[in-house]
Protein backbone atom coordinates (compact mmCIF):
# COMPACT_ATOMS: atom_id res chain seq x y z
CA UNK A 1 0.00 0.00 0.00
CA UNK A 2 2.88 2.75 0.91
CA UNK A 3 4.54 1.85 -2.47
CA UNK A 4 1.20 2.54 -4.37
CA UNK A 5 0.76 5.85 -1.90
CA UNK A 6 3.96 6.90 -2.97
CA UNK A 7 3.77 5.99 -7.09
CA UNK A 8 0.74 8.54 -6.61
CA UNK A 9 2.09 11.09 -5.43
CA UNK A 10 5.18 10.88 -8.19
CA UNK A 11 2.11 10.48 -10.78
CA UNK A 12 -0.03 12.93 -10.11
CA UNK A 13 2.09 16.50 -10.58
CA UNK A 14 2.76 14.95 -14.00
CA UNK A 15 -1.07 14.74 -14.83
CA UNK A 16 -2.50 17.65 -12.89
CA UNK A 17 -1.67 20.86 -10.88
CA UNK A 18 1.58 19.92 -8.43
CA UNK A 19 0.09 22.50 -5.98
CA UNK A 20 -3.41 21.45 -7.11
CA UNK A 21 -6.26 23.83 -8.36
CA UNK A 22 -6.48 27.11 -7.16
CA UNK A 23 -9.24 27.36 -4.15
CA UNK A 24 -12.99 29.43 -4.73
CA UNK A 25 -14.15 30.90 -7.69
CA UNK A 26 -11.57 33.33 -9.77
CA UNK A 27 -12.41 36.79 -8.71
CA UNK A 28 -9.51 38.70 -11.16
CA UNK A 29 -6.89 38.31 -13.97
CA UNK A 30 -3.93 40.63 -14.59
CA UNK A 31 -1.57 40.93 -16.97
CA UNK A 32 1.32 43.30 -18.17
CA UNK A 33 4.10 42.91 -21.07
CA UNK A 34 6.74 45.92 -21.32
CA UNK A 35 9.68 46.79 -22.79
CA UNK A 36 12.48 48.25 -21.57
CA UNK A 37 12.09 51.74 -23.09
CA UNK A 38 7.70 51.24 -22.88
CA UNK A 39 6.83 50.32 -19.86
CA UNK A 40 4.00 48.71 -20.58
CA UNK A 41 3.06 48.16 -23.80
CA UNK A 42 -0.35 46.12 -22.85
CA UNK A 43 -2.15 45.91 -19.74
CA UNK A 44 -5.32 43.81 -18.62
CA UNK A 45 -7.19 43.96 -15.37
CA UNK A 46 -10.41 42.12 -15.74
CA UNK A 47 -12.08 42.30 -12.25
CA UNK A 48 -15.19 40.85 -10.69
CA UNK A 49 -16.57 43.21 -7.90
CA UNK A 50 -18.81 41.44 -4.82
CA UNK A 51 -22.33 42.16 -7.01
CA UNK A 52 -20.73 39.78 -9.52
CA UNK A 53 -20.24 42.89 -12.09
CA UNK A 54 -16.96 42.28 -14.20
CA UNK A 55 -15.11 45.46 -15.29
CA UNK A 56 -12.28 45.31 -17.87
CA UNK A 57 -9.54 47.40 -17.51
CA UNK A 58 -6.69 47.80 -20.12
CA UNK A 59 -3.84 49.79 -21.88
CA UNK A 60 -2.48 49.54 -25.34
CA UNK A 61 1.17 51.27 -25.33
CA UNK A 62 -0.16 55.11 -25.18
CA UNK A 63 -0.52 55.07 -21.20
CA UNK A 64 -4.32 56.03 -21.18
CA UNK A 65 -6.12 53.25 -19.14
CA UNK A 66 -9.81 52.54 -20.37
CA UNK A 67 -12.33 50.57 -19.09
CA UNK A 68 -15.23 48.48 -19.90
CA UNK A 69 -18.36 46.71 -17.96
CA UNK A 70 -18.42 43.33 -19.97
CA UNK A 71 -21.82 41.66 -20.31
CA UNK A 72 -20.89 37.92 -20.15
CA UNK A 73 -18.94 36.24 -17.73
CA UNK A 74 -15.41 36.51 -19.20
CA UNK A 75 -13.93 35.36 -16.14
CA UNK A 76 -15.34 31.96 -16.35
CA UNK A 77 -13.96 31.30 -19.67
CA UNK A 78 -10.35 32.85 -18.68
CA UNK A 79 -10.62 30.08 -15.65
CA UNK A 80 -11.47 27.40 -18.04
CA UNK A 81 -8.67 27.85 -20.40
CA UNK A 82 -6.36 28.31 -17.63
CA UNK A 83 -7.27 25.05 -16.33
CA UNK A 84 -7.08 23.39 -19.47
CA UNK A 85 -3.87 24.95 -19.97
CA UNK A 86 -2.58 24.04 -16.56
CA UNK A 87 -1.68 27.32 -15.76
CA UNK A 88 -1.23 26.25 -11.70
CA UNK A 89 1.73 24.86 -13.06
CA UNK A 90 3.80 27.49 -14.18
CA UNK A 91 7.08 28.45 -12.73
CA UNK A 92 6.94 31.61 -10.31
CA UNK A 93 9.83 33.35 -12.52
CA UNK A 94 11.59 32.70 -15.51
CA UNK A 95 14.72 34.07 -16.48
CA UNK A 96 17.15 33.72 -19.51
CA UNK A 97 20.42 31.37 -19.25
CA UNK A 98 22.36 34.85 -19.41
CA UNK A 99 21.79 38.12 -18.00
CA UNK A 100 20.37 40.75 -20.29
CA UNK A 101 19.91 44.24 -19.42
CA UNK A 102 17.48 45.03 -21.66
CA UNK A 103 14.24 43.42 -23.83
CA UNK A 104 11.32 42.47 -22.17
CA UNK A 105 8.98 41.62 -19.20
CA UNK A 106 5.83 40.17 -18.67
CA UNK A 107 3.49 39.21 -15.40
CA UNK A 108 0.44 37.45 -14.54
CA UNK A 109 -1.56 36.77 -11.88
CA UNK A 110 -4.41 35.01 -11.13
CA UNK A 111 -6.76 35.53 -8.04
CA UNK A 112 -8.99 33.40 -6.75
CA UNK A 113 -11.36 33.59 -3.89
CA UNK A 114 -8.09 31.49 -1.61
CA UNK A 115 -5.23 31.42 -3.85
CA UNK A 116 -4.05 32.51 -6.71
CA UNK A 117 -1.27 31.14 -9.93
CA UNK A 118 1.41 34.26 -10.05
CA UNK A 119 4.41 34.27 -13.04
CA UNK A 120 6.59 36.85 -14.44
CA UNK A 121 9.51 36.52 -16.37
CA UNK A 122 12.42 38.70 -17.74
CA UNK A 123 13.42 37.98 -21.68
CA UNK A 124 12.16 34.21 -20.66
CA UNK A 125 9.21 32.56 -21.46
CA UNK A 126 7.39 29.36 -20.28
CA UNK A 127 6.70 26.58 -22.94
CA UNK A 128 5.15 27.34 -25.82
CA UNK A 129 2.01 25.36 -25.01
CA UNK A 130 1.68 27.40 -21.85
CA UNK A 131 2.46 30.54 -23.60
CA UNK A 132 -0.11 30.16 -26.19
CA UNK A 133 -2.58 29.59 -23.51
CA UNK A 134 -1.60 33.11 -21.94
CA UNK A 135 -1.61 34.89 -25.78
CA UNK A 136 -5.08 32.78 -26.17
CA UNK A 137 -6.45 34.24 -22.94
CA UNK A 138 -5.44 37.77 -24.08
CA UNK A 139 -6.69 37.46 -27.75
CA UNK A 140 -10.05 36.68 -25.82
CA UNK A 141 -9.83 40.12 -24.23
CA UNK A 142 -8.81 41.62 -27.16
CA UNK A 143 -12.22 40.21 -28.96
CA UNK A 144 -14.27 41.45 -25.70
CA UNK A 145 -12.40 45.27 -26.46
CA UNK A 146 -13.22 45.35 -29.73
CA UNK A 147 -17.14 44.21 -29.42
CA UNK A 148 -17.59 46.70 -26.67
CA UNK A 149 -18.99 50.02 -26.31
CA UNK A 150 -16.77 53.33 -27.11
CA UNK A 151 -14.02 52.79 -23.90
CA UNK A 152 -14.78 55.05 -20.41
CA UNK A 153 -11.96 56.21 -18.66
CA UNK A 154 -12.33 55.42 -15.22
Amino acid sequence: MKRFLLLLTMLVPMFGCANGRPGGQIVSYEYRYSGCMVHPIVSYELVRSASGKQTLSYSHNDGVIHSVVLQEDALDKIDLMARRGRLCRLKERYTPLMRILDGYTWSLRISYERDSISSHGNNAYPSHRKWDVIEAINAYLEELIAGSAAPSEP
